[in-house]
């Protein structure tokens, strides 16, 4: 890897990928958070208002858990 860095020849485009091999996992890590918040930012935050309350391990809101629990009856 340090030989395809280190070589002038050797496009950037390349280069970039090996330098990117190379680096430690935390950086890599990193990056790939940055990568995932940037992809995501475009994308306004889902926001549902009401009141809600978990059911089976889900939480809905409460107009359908007393429908589930009526429909249980």
């Amino acid at each position: 890897m340090l030989k395809v860095l280190r070589n002038p020849k050797t496009p950037p485009e390349r280069r970039d990928r090996v330098a990117g091999m190379a680096a430690p996992a935390e950086q890599r890590r990193e990056r790939a958070r940055r990568a995932i918040l940037e992809a995501f930012a475009e994308r306004p935050p889902r926001v549902v208002e009401g009141e809600y309350r978990v059911v089976a391990g889900n939480e809905v809101p409460v107009a359908q858990a007393k429908d589930e629990a009526s429909d249980e009856r």
